[in-house]
């Protein structure tokens, strides 16, 4: 909030309020409305999930948190992850909140770290991410077996299991993500109009270079022009912990 504005407004409804208690009412309007932004910002990301997640008896959702390097002060090898099972429409809001006061706690040297927020294009079947998992699960101990001191793998199996639910192997349902960039050759509404030709799409949203859009699945390989589409992949959600909230 601008300070002239709030001083103008204080000084119509109060002229009472002067010198260090002006400015102190100033400086509380200024964190209260940026606690007021913030919370607005979050309840519309919560709301999105809400309405973008199909939960079943077998069907979960992803919601990960990523510190990549090009967003950060490190390297590639250096970039940090954290991810959240979400089971049902009541864990929304519990495993948002869990994820960010997570990322809100990594620090570098007390600079914050960057974070991109994603969501599961495809909800995750767990039963196909169970034998799956198990398979792998036999494959080590077979290992062990044949000599081999694997005995890390086993150490971790909940970060190990998360990764199998984040294999396309695992996925539930075959939405595609469309990536474009504001400086690819076709702008957004160009791209729609293409593209209600093939397939249907479900979701537009606005990234930190350009937009996702989720489609149906759908032949692409007779498209007029390329574009960069994934069959499996994650959905920009807001980048938060530090730099300009793109999540609207």
């Amino acid at each position: 909030m601008d300070r002239d504005r709030l001083r103008d407004e204080l000084l119509a409804l109060s002229e009472k309020l002067t010198g260090e208690e002006l400015d102190y009412a100033i400086d509380y309007l200024e964190v209260e409305g940026k606690r007021i932004e913030e919370r607005s910002q979050e309840d519309s990301v919560v709301d999105f999930v809400d309405d973008y997640c199909e939960f079943g008896p077998e069907r979960v959702y992803l919601l990960m948190a990523i510190a990549r390097a090009k967003d950060n002060p490190f390297s590639s090898s250096e970039e940090v992850v954290f991810r959240e099972v979400i089971r049902n429409k009541r864990e929304i809001q519990e495993k948002y909140d869990k994820l960010r006061s997570t990322v809100n706690g990594r620090t570098e040297s007390e600079k914050s770290y960057n974070f991109r927020l994603h969501l599961s294009v495809n909800a995750r079947n767990t039963t196909k991410a169970y034998f799956n998992f198990r398979s792998r699960m036999n494959g080590w101990v077979e290992d062990r077996l044949h000599g081999d001191e694997n005995y890390e793998k086993f150490k971790n199996l909940d970060r190990r299991w998360l990764s199998e639910l984040s294999r396309p192997s695992s996925k539930d349902e075959t939405n595609f993500l469309v990536d474009l960039d504001d400086d690819d050759e076709l702008g957004i509404d160009e791209v729609r109009d293409l593209l209600t030709g093939y397939t249907v799409v479900q979701v537009k949203k606005r990234t930190p270079n350009g937009f996702h859009l989720v489609t149906n699945s759908f032949d692409y390989s007779n498209l007029p022009t390329g574009l960069d589409i994934k069959t499996d992949a994650l959905l920009f959600l807001e980048h938060i912990s530090g730099g300009e909230n793109y999540g609207n």
